[in-house]
């Protein structure tokens, strides 16, 4: 990408083993994805099979190899500035140009 000023955030769950590699505890954490592109989304709706019409707040446009899935929780920041914050509602690969399509 050649406009990419934000950074994408995904939210994990850590979990830390003893040494007999029992969970002992759990800790939300933010792991920095890539760089990426977030606009505002105020024409474009989607309809899922029961009806519900769904307007995503952000369209965020990031490199194609990434690891994000319907239903996390990301962020996207530009420097320490919060650009937009929500769950991921759908995630489309292209299949000639390199990039993805994110909406929250």
């Amino acid at each position: 990408m050649i406009y990419a000023p934000h950074t994408l955030h995904v939210k994990r769950t850590e979990i830390k083993r003893d040494e007999y590699n029992r969970p002992v505890s759990s800790e939300d954490i933010w792991k920095e994805v890539c760089k990426c592109r977030c606009d505002d989304n105020n024409t474009q709706h989607f309809q899922t099979e029961e009806g519900r019409v769904y307007r995503p707040q952000y369209h965020i446009v990031c490199p194609r190899n990434i690891d994000v899935r319907p239903g996390e929780m990301i962020k996207v920041t530009n420097g320490d500035v919060l650009r937009g914050e929500g769950k991921v509602y759908n995630v489309k690969v292209l299949n000639f140009l390199d990039y993805a399509e994110i909406w929250v």
